[in-house]
């Protein structure tokens, strides 16, 4: 079991078929005198109210122990998923405390090719420090739209992670990696990691605009690049956060708007956010290119679009 966050938890993985069911985590009930499965997790699915999961009594324990533990914020409510396998036992679970409607939070994960990816991302603004940050995170994942391109488009039409879900992926791995790099040393504030994470992670929201699901270019895409929309996309909920942390919504502009070419950057993060956004793009072109070589290649080269780019590994 590892406890990722005070509003996310994930266990058990397996090879065996499963399913998942996402709901509100109505309750836990222990039978008296059983030991191996006289333990039920109850879940308020949508349009399934009261259904019920048997667990072992290590299972029903260690749950006990995480609700126990997360902090669940009153204007907030607790959600669980619960991957389930043919005899209705429970393989494994994420808890996630989240301020949308049970309708609503099945939508989001619905719309995401990667459920535990969509999850990651509300366990991350779960635990911002800053709660004027977190509620513009929120905001911007409450309106339905964004949220479901965000979750859904593709990265790129036919460069780096050019199908469904690749946007999140790849926007997911350049804030794990940002997030790496500045936990190794000791110069970076808890708010300052926070906020350059979210600018990671937001650093290709413009693509939602210029990109659609498919990964077709929009007529925004075709005439104006992903970077220019990266503002106007957040625009609303900038203002807001403007009023309530100004210095960090100043930060993350800039963060957003940077480029190698104007020099060395005001915020040290902005350097990271770029690095890691060439570092995941270059190792899932890499994949692809070798994804159908023997081990004992060790150069090769891949079309994107109009350009070909050489790619090298050792083994």
């Amino acid at each position: 079991m590892n406890i990722q966050s005070n509003n996310f938890l994930t266990s058990f993985d397996s090879p065996i078929q499963t399913h998942h069911v996402f709901g509100y985590m109505s309750g836990l009930q222990q039978q008296l005198g059983s030991f191996d499965y006289g333990q039920h997790l109850v879940v308020d699915a949508l349009d399934q109210p009261g259904l019920t999961f048997e667990l072992s009594d290590a299972q029903y324990h260690e749950l006990m122990q995480a609700y126990r533990e997360i902090n669940i914020p009153a204007d907030q409510w607790l959600f669980i998923d619960v991957e389930v396998d043919e005899l209705n036992g429970v393989v494994g679970w994420t808890l996630v405390v989240l301020p949308y409607s049970l309708d609503y939070a099945s939508y989001v994960i619905g719309c995401g090719y990667n459920r535990e990816q969509v999850l990651a991302v509300f366990a991350f603004i779960g635990q911002l420090d800053s709660k004027a940050l977190q509620s513009f995170m929120w905001a911007l994942f409450s309106q339905p739209e964004l949220a479901k391109r965000f979750v859904a488009n593709p990265a790129s039409r036919n460069h780096h992670h050019a199908y469904p879900g690749g946007l999140l992926e790849h926007s997911l791995e350049c804030m794990q990696m940002v997030k790496a790099a500045m936990d190794q040393v000791s110069h970076f504030s808890k708010r300052e990691k926070d906020l350059t994470q979210v600018a990671a992670l937001l650093h290709d929201i413009g693509k939602t605009q210029t990109l659609s699901p498919n990964g077709e270019l929009t007529t925004e895409g075709f005439n104006v690049k992903h970077e220019y929309y990266s503002l106007s996309v957040i625009a609303d909920e900038l203002k807001q956060l403007k009023k309530t942390y100004q210095q960090a919504a100043v930060a993350l502009e800039y963060m957003l708007t940077w480029k190698l070419s104007d020099g060395y950057p005001k915020f040290i993060g902005a350097n990271l956010i770029k690095a890691a956004d060439r570092v995941s793009t270059g190792l899932q072109l890499r994949e692809q290119a070798f994804a159908q070589l023997p081990e004992y290649f060790h150069f090769t080269q891949i079309s994107t679009g109009a350009r070909s780019v050489s790619l090298s590994r050792l083994n």
